[in-house]
């Protein structure tokens, strides 16, 4: 996040991705889109309400905050701004940068091993490249599979509540399938044409949820608790992103933000590839813009509503 501040305000922020005549790919929405919506994936669909009511019911047990307390909300509020923002977009934004500095401004391969050609100014022995290559792939292998099956069990989750529908191994294979088949043909058709057009749905899908939520729902509870989050967010940043005088309980830590932490940075190189090719064309300081800032604030707007819904439910459950 220094990294980037620095950058933001320097004079590289200046600097055209590509060379003073490159043209974009991407029109500013279709850019803001598709990085919004490769980046969020299911997860936040998932752990934007599930996972405040992990730290409403157990907060960090060393902090002396009561369970299902205000004070708990307020905790669960701030850690999902601390886990679904500016963190995990600052570790795409950093590497995607340095990949498309590497493969637009120095001409450097389509492939991970790019990523360090700035840090050194040197290209990488081929046989090191190679074993960054295969590190990066398997960890995204791994990353991509936690994501694909909270998807599917989201899913899932989703037609038993609405439809009825009896979990079974064949439904999940369905889901599954169903999934798979989706990347496969909106991969193949482009980045014009189907991840775009998935893209554009999805963001006005959110952006219309969002919305909707926040003026039918609990408008005023929702200001309440995102103002008090974002407050204790700011507050404690440094200090529970590093935990670096142990305030947070480590066995609390090691399960949330370390295993978050862990699965941006297994996602971050191959992420980097396919932000930064979109980024022709435009600055560097637009591309913190649509890679960090405004994704960042999004999900932070996301979390307030959904989060903050489901948080207000139950503290009102458990008022009665």
């Amino acid at each position: 996040m220094i990294i980037l501040g620095i950058g933001y305000f320097s004079p590289l922020a200046k600097v055209k991705i590509g060379g003073p005549e490159a043209k974009p790919i991407l029109s500013r929405w279709r850019w803001f889109a598709i990085a919004l919506c490769t980046t969020l994936a299911t997860g936040v669909l998932l752990w934007g309400t599930a996972e405040p009511l992990y730290h409403l019911h157990q907060p960090p047990s060393n902090l002396g905050i009561l369970a299902n307390s205000p004070a708990a909300a307020r905790f669960a509020m701030s850690t999902m701004f601390m886990h679904w923002s500016f963190s995990p977009y600052g570790i795409y934004t950093i590497t995607a940068l340095l990949f498309a500095l590497s493969y637009y401004y120095y001409r450097q391969a389509f492939s991970i091993r790019s990523l360090f050609y700035p840090l050194f100014k040197k290209n990488i022995p081929e046989h090191l490249g190679t074993l960054m290559d295969i590190v990066c792939l398997s960890a995204l292998v791994a990353g991509m599979a936690a994501s694909l099956g909270t998807g599917i069990f989201a899913m899932m989750g989703g037609l038993e509540a609405t439809l009825a529908v009896s979990k079974s191994d064949l439904i999940l294979g369905c889901i599954g399938f169903a999934v798979v088949a989706t990347f496969i043909v909106s991969a193949a058709s482009g980045l014009q044409r189907g991840i775009s057009f998935l893209s554009n749905l999805n963001a006005y899908a959110f952006f219309i949820l969002v919305v909707l939520i926040f003026i039918l729902g609990p408008t005023g509870y929702l200001l309440k608790i995102g103002g008090e989050g974002v407050v204790d967010y700011g507050i404690h940043f440094f200090e529970r992103s590093t935990n670096f005088r142990g305030s947070l309980n480590a066995d609390w830590m090691n399960s949330w933000t370390v295993f978050y932490f862990a699965n941006w940075f297994a996602w971050a190189p191959v992420a980097a590839l396919f932000l930064g090719r979109l980024s022709v064309g435009y600055s560097v300081r637009d591309f913190i813009h649509f890679n960090l800032i405004l994704p960042s604030v999004f999900s932070c707007l996301w979390m307030m509503v959904f989060s903050g819904i489901a948080l207000e439910i139950m503290v009102n459950c458990f008022r009665s």
